[in-house]
């Protein structure tokens, strides 16, 4: 594949629908695309897929009517830019959108996310990203599996996120190793996997007790080698606990802060420890 490109001047842009993998591995590319008119695109899949040395000026791009942006900055290493004014009311798929972008760290707070089903690995090793979030409609989402996997700056706040149809969290905090912070209002009644989901994630100790765990089925390495020490007596014999035996709690709490790190035995009553004797 060509790691260059160099664009015609005369080429109309303006009746393109589809630009997906148009600079993918191109990895010496960086030319000005401000004039491009990209108000009838509805595809933007992997565009700078690989496009290790862009970090042009795309920000008064028209975006209305794109529906996804699947794999659009994946490693694109250089790429630092303002998208403020993007509108991504339309866009069902973000997923891997920013993955291992490592300098990205750009104000996506005014993002229209509530038409986004998957945000699956969308801050995927984007090192530097810690910008605000809180803000982000995330009530059509279903899929938050390493969402923040080695986002080792992000600690921003996401605490009023509805994430009452996400069916995955697997390994969504995955050594981000900054991140710490409360989730207590989230509703995981749909979420059926949290295996690795704050593996590493060193700093976090937040107390999420009060989540609804009924549906997951496993918990594998979940808060593993973080500094978690919150009593988690509920999960086993709250009000809506871990329904069966059977569910997987392998290395729940294994190298944390927990009084009690060894895994919960879900056959006895009371159901315990989690963290704390029960």
């Amino acid at each position: 594949m060509a790691t260059s490109l160099r664009l015609d001047p005369m080429v109309q842009y303006q009746l393109v629908t589809d630009i997906s993998g148009i600079f993918q591995s191109c990895t010496s590319f960086n030319e000005d695309l401000t004039s491009w008119d990209t108000s009838s695109v509805t595809t933007m899949d992997s565009m700078f897929f690989g496009a290790t040395a862009f970090n042009g000026d795309v920000s008064s791009w028209t975006t209305s009517k794109v529906t996804s942006m699947h794999t659009l900055f994946y490693a694109a290493s250089a790429f630092n830019r303002p998208l403020t004014s993007w509108t991504t009311s339309s866009v069902t798929s973000m997923a891997y959108m920013f993955a291992h972008a490592s300098l990205f760290n750009q104000d996506l707070s005014h993002f229209d996310t509530s038409s986004v089903l998957n945000f699956l690995h969308l801050f995927y090793e984007a090192t530097a990203f810690n910008m605000p979030l809180n803000d982000w409609d995330t009530s059509s989402v279903t899929t938050m599996d390493s969402m923040f996997f080695r986002a080792t700056a992000f600690n921003g706040d996401v605490s009023s996120w509805t994430t009452s149809k996400v069916t995955s969290m697997h390994a969504m905090f995955y050594a981000a190793s900054a991140f710490n912070r409360p989730l207590t209002s989230w509703t995981t009644s749909s979420v059926t996997s949290m295996a690795s989901m704050f593996d590493y994630a060193s700093l976090f100790s937040q107390d999420i007790s009060g989540w609804n765990v009924a549906a997951c089925t496993t918990f594998l390495n979940m808060f593993q080698n973080t500094q978690f020490n919150q009593n988690m007596c509920d999960w086993g014999n709250g009000a809506t606990p871990i329904s069966s035996s059977s569910h997987t709690v392998t290395n729940m709490f294994a190298s944390t802060s927990c009084t009690l790190q060894s895994d919960p035995n879900l056959a006895s009553s009371p159901k315990g420890p989690f963290c704390h004797s029960c």
